[in-house]
């Protein structure tokens, strides 16, 4: 028996001329409740192919997603919702800048030159908060100067540049700058939920806040 959608799609070709099809299969805005839930990652990809093809047609796709990586893909603009609340809306760059915490510096060299590796991260940024650190391998989140809209804003080629320079300086090996996630996004953003909620922060400076299991990342993924 053939699934209903294809049935459909049968019945629209048999009795309806080629461009009133065409037109009923091209709306302008198309909703998509988790459209990858539950596939494998070839199918997810194609998934993704086909959403953005669509949207570079004009259609206006509004999605629900519980994938950060998702919605950092496909969305030009993101809503995360916590227990129910629309609490942030916005570009996912722009999540990134407000809400991520900043960049991530990772940093290997020898560990007879870890506290030289260290203060020069100090040096470079505006605020830096060390998150692991394994003999000469150090991790490190860091924030630049805060612009007026509340981003934090790194000049990454001064930062490269002296990076570049540790390596014979301090004997560094290898380094890497990467920014937040939106995965990183959300986990702040539940934070916050539970300490407006009256839950406790965490203390503990090497562990990144979880949500409490009442709180699940719903973000509805604008692309248009």
């Amino acid at each position: 028996m053939l699934p209903e959608p294809l049935v459909l799609q049968l019945i629209l070709a048999e009795f309806m001329d080629p461009d009133r099809c065409l037109a009923a299969c091209e709306p302008k805005v198309v909703f998509l409740d988790e459209p990858t839930t539950g596939v494998d990652v070839g199918t997810r990809q194609f998934l993704w192919d086909r959403i953005k093809a669509k949207g570079a047609r004009g259609c206006a796709l509004i999605l629900t997603t519980h994938y950060m990586e998702e919605a950092d893909a496909l969305a030009q603009r993101v809503g995360i919702m916590c227990n129910g609340r629309l609490r942030v809306l916005g570009s996912p760059q722009h999540l990134k800048s407000v809400h991520g915490g900043g960049y991530r510096v990772e940093l290997k060299g020898p560990k007879e030159t870890a506290d030289k590796a260290k203060a020069l991260v100090e040096s470079l940024f505006a605020s830096t908060k060390l998150l692991e650190a394994h003999g000469g391998f150090q991790t490190f989140e860091v924030v630049g100067a805060a612009a007026t809209d509340g981003a934090a804003l790194v000049k990454l080629g001064p930062v490269f540049a002296a990076l570049d320079r540790a390596k014979a300086d301090v004997g560094l090996e290898t380094y890497t700058l990467s920014q937040t996630t939106l995965e990183q996004v959300f986990l702040n953003i539940a934070a916050e939920q539970e300490d407006e909620d009256g839950g406790a922060p965490s203390n503990e400076a090497d562990t990144a806040p979880e949500p409490s299991s009442n709180v699940r990342p719903d973000v509805a993924a604008l692309s248009v």
